[in-house]
């Protein structure tokens, strides 16, 4: 009794997970991390109008160490349909995941394929549409990536990404990089941020700009081009073991001085002979601010 007991446990755990964690827990995260590598998400999205859900697509490929269960981080949204290997399956839905057998697994290179919907809204989702307006952007620290795509929603399984976003053709999409190509009605985006690592290839998903990260020693040998980098846009992220110890980047543009801003008015005002008009509560904060203003003193280095 004992024994076929524990071989039918051993068969449940291979074929999927007893209980499906909320969230991403540690332990998970390290299973993961040991298992999977060389991740890369080709994504789509389509957006309309006033719509508060976004549908997507994307192919997921990735390395497994070894064929068993897997769970992809998506909550919030819906999944439509699934592939695995070219194979339809049936995936369960549970607890922000969708859980993925050993059985349709493999050893070496996977390729997931998905249908899904994710939401919008003005707060609270990765996806916000801002003042109930047609400007929407993305929000996906610290762990929100995965209301809005399936992934692997955890800092050390980095990945590539290609972006391709469907919208109106009086639309403008941005992205960190330029547009790999467009056509009407079709904005397609290579949105690709990297990262120095060694051994597999390591890239950095952002949103943002592009981010750079190389150790100190790297840093000494190569600043000449990771100025270059900076100067093209990068954020070189420079770190000595694990911890970060300086970030370079480029200057922010000067900001106008209220000097400069009432100048500015004032010539506006005689070019087309009206008279700028003060907002009364906008005032009243930077009188606030300026009466109110207290020595910078700051913080000395270690």
């Amino acid at each position: 009794m004992c024994l076929r007991l524990v071989a039918l446990v051993l068969v449940a755990s291979c074929l999927g997970f007893a209980s499906v964690p909320q969230g991403v827990p540690r332990d998970l995260a390290r299973e993961r991390a040991a298992q999977v590598s060389r991740v890369r998400y080709d994504l789509s999205f389509v957006l309309t109008p006033h719509s508060p859900t976004t549908s997507g697509h994307e192919r997921i490929t990735f390395a497994l160490h070894a064929a068993r269960p897997l769970l992809l981080d998506f909550r919030d949204g819906a999944v439509s349909s699934v592939e695995v290997n070219g194979a339809p399956v049936v995936v369960k839905q549970e607890s922000g995941h969708l859980e993925l057998s050993a059985d349709q697994l493999r050893a070496g290179e996977n390729t997931v394929l998905a249908q899904f919907t994710a939401n919008i809204a003005p707060a609270g989702k990765a996806i916000i549409r801002y003042d109930n307006t047609e400007y929407l952007y993305t929000l996906f620290v610290p762990m929100d990536a995965s209301m809005a795509f399936p992934c692997f929603d955890q800092p050390d399984l980095k990945a590539r990404f290609q972006l391709e976003v469907t919208a109106p053709d009086d639309w403008t999409v941005i992205s960190n990089n330029a547009a790999g190509g467009s056509t009407p009605n079709r904005s397609s985006l290579n949105s690709l941020a990297t990262r120095h690592c060694s051994g597999d290839e390591c890239i950095l998903m952002a949103m943002g700009n592009r981010v750079i990260r190389v150790s100190d020693a790297e840093a000494v040998g190569n600043f000449g081009p990771l100025l270059d980098e900076v100067r093209s846009g990068a954020e070189v992220v420079i770190e000595h073991g694990d911890r970060p110890v300086a970030v370079v980047r480029a200057p922010e543009p000067g900001r106008r001085t209220i000097s400069e801003c009432i100048a500015l008015a004032e010539a506006h005002a005689k070019e087309t002979g009206c008279e700028p008009t003060v907002d009364p509560d906008f005032a009243a904060d930077v009188a606030e601010i300026i009466n109110n203003r207290q020595p910078w003193t700051p913080p000395a280095w270690e």
